[in-house]
Formats: C-alpha cells, structure tokens, sequence
C-alpha cells in the first residue's frame, strides 16, 4: 500500500514564502517573539490546519524532556512476546519505576502494521523511544530518519547493526564460544551444531562454535553443522547420525531446539549417550523434562540497560550485554506447574 506523504515544515515555508524556523516559530506559538505579523502568523496556522499538518511532538519532546513518559515499540510475535520480549518489558517497567518515569508500549505482530505504529509513537507526548524490530529494511530506515531527526531512540538487539544511534547488544558470538568450550571441556571432540540461517542472532553464535574448536585445535567438520533453514525436525538430526563419525554433543543454537533435539534421542533410543547444548535460557527450561546447559540471555537486565541508556541520551552509544554460561546443576531443581 503506497504511503500518504505527510506535509512538513518546509511545504508549509514553501507556501507562505517564509522560513522552515519561521513556520517552526508559529507552529509553537512563538512567531511574535521574532516579530511576525499577526496575520503571517494567522494565515500560516490556518494553512497547517487545512493541509492536515501535524507538530512533530516526540521531536520536540525530546529537546525539552518534559513528559516524563518513555514510549516503547515493538515488532514481534505472538509466540516471542510471551516468552523472552515479556521479560525485556519486565525489565524496562521496572527500571523505569525506579526512574520516576511512565512507559507507552506500542506493539505489532507484523512488518507493515510496524511502521505505522512507529508514525502513532510520534504524535505522542514522549521524551523518547526503546524500539525492536525483526529486520525488515523498510522499519529500519524509517527508525533511521527519526534519528537523523533527533529523536532519542535506543534499539534492542540490531545484531546486522543497521541503526546508527544508541543500541543494547548482545554478545551473541561469545555465548557460542562459550558454551561450545563447555562442551569441549567435558571431553567431546565431536561437536555439531544446529543453526538456523534465517534468524540473524544464529549467526554469530555459529561463528563462536566455530572459534572456539579452533582454539581448541580441533579440526572444523561442515558436515556437523545442520541448518534448519534446509530441512526440519527430525530431519536435520538424522543427517549427523547417519555420519561414519557421528557427534558425541550438539550445540543447539537455541534453547527450543535443543529441547527438541532431546526429546528426539529419547524417542529414538539413540545407543551412544549424545550430549545436548541450548542458547537463551528460555523460561521453559524450567519447568520441562529435560535439562541441558545452556547460555543465560539476560532478557530483564537488556530492557533495564535500555531505559538507563535513553535516558542518559548516550549520543551514538552502544551497550553490550555479555552473555554467561548455566551449567545443569546452577539451574538449580525443575519447577512445578
């Protein structure tokens, strides 16, 4: 659907033959203050009014910090704002409570609703916005020119690192390492890992996989990495057990698919013990059947570092959260539902 221009300070400049900053003045009802005629000032707002001109407030807002309120936006799905997103929000309310600070979330369960979400954040009151998104380019170049506007943004997680302002990071590649040393250091030389190339995080968590067995001195075997972008469950596993060398441990690249990749053993009877490797420590893992290590992805913490990362205003800074590793026994027992 081809989007409706929306008319600007320079149209309205362009028409009354008069400045951008002039037209700035009056719309903030300042034009006396650098000696506009009343009816300039008069026949500049009636036209704004007539072409449906709208201040652009969270701009403005930024500059004065003056609401008190911090708007949240993201692009998401059903199945992930239950689980990891919640938590994020979990941590930028709490933050935020202990800033003295309201919070407008802005949610959208699909790319095109997206962007005009985004445009509904900047007719509102705030002095600034946390935002997360799924990669689409389009999203990403509108959140870009907000920020060449000078609205105050903090981006979630751009692992392509496509946004040019302040950003929380993960440090994807070294959980990967991390964990796949783990794995080393328990005797295994034959590792696979599961992958799945369509999710950008999965990414550089292959490529610590990948540095860590060369610290290691172990000889890099393609066969022993499955991408589930190629083929699904059960599919992806039986590739590596058909091998004349089958692994000893998978790392799975996250905690869902280790769960399932564990589930899989079990029902097939495999007769080798095969160790099991996840990535996030989703909330599941504590409630399910199966326990395996994994790497802590600290959900709650990532949302407190944005609040504090916008409302310092860090310029173009950048902030990344390390990741940690959660062996079975720091798990501690499975829960009860």
């Amino acid at each position: 659907m081809k989007m409706i221009k929306k008319p600007t300070l320079k149209d309205i400049a362009l028409e009354m033959k008069i400045s951008t900053g002039a037209v700035s003045r009056i719309m903030n009802g300042k034009g006396e203050e650098i000696n506009l005629a009343p009816e300039t000032i008069r026949r500049t707002q009636e036209y704004a009014a007539s072409i449906g001109y709208r201040p652009f407030t969270l701009a403005k807002n930024l500059r004065l910090g003056k609401s008190g309120i911090i708007g949240v936006c993201m692009q998401t799905t059903l199945e992930r704002t239950s689980d990891m997103l919640s938590e994020i929000l979990a941590g930028i309310f709490t933050q935020a409570a202990e800033e003295s600070v309201g919070v407008m979330h802005f949610g959208a369960y699909s790319r095109e609703a997206y962007r005009q979400v985004l445009e509904q954040c900047t007719r509102h009151d705030l002095d600034g916005l946390i935002v997360h998104y799924n990669g689409d380019k389009e999203s990403m170049e509108y959140i870009n020119e907000l920020h060449a506007k000078g609205v105050r943004l903090v981006m979630l997680m751009d692992t392509l690192k496509t946004f040019r302002g302040c950003r929380i990071d993960f440090d994807h590649r070294m959980g990967g390492r991390i964990i796949t040393q783990y794995l080393i250091e328990q005797g295994h030389r034959r590792i696979a890992h599961v992958t799945d190339s369509r999710i950008p995080s999965s990414i550089p968590r292959c490529e610590g996989y990948n540095d860590a067995l060369s610290q290691a001195g172990i000889k890099f075997d393609k066969k022993l990495i499955v991408d589930r972008a190629d083929s699904g469950f059960p599919e992806v596993l039986e590739k590596l057990f058909t091998l004349s060398t089958p692994p000893t441990a998978i790392f799975c690249w996250n905690d869902k698919t280790a769960l399932r990749a564990a589930r899989y053993l079990n029902a097939a009877k495999h007769p080798h013990p095969v160790q099991i490797a996840g990535f996030d420590n989703r909330c599941f893992m504590h409630y399910g059947e199966y326990r395996f290590p994994t790497v802590d992805f600290p959900s709650k913490l990532i949302g407190q570092e944005a609040v504090k990362l916008l409302l310092k205003n860090g310029g173009d800074e950048v902030v990344t959260v390390s990741p940690r590793l959660l062996t079975i026994e720091e798990q501690g027992p499975i829960n009860d539902f």
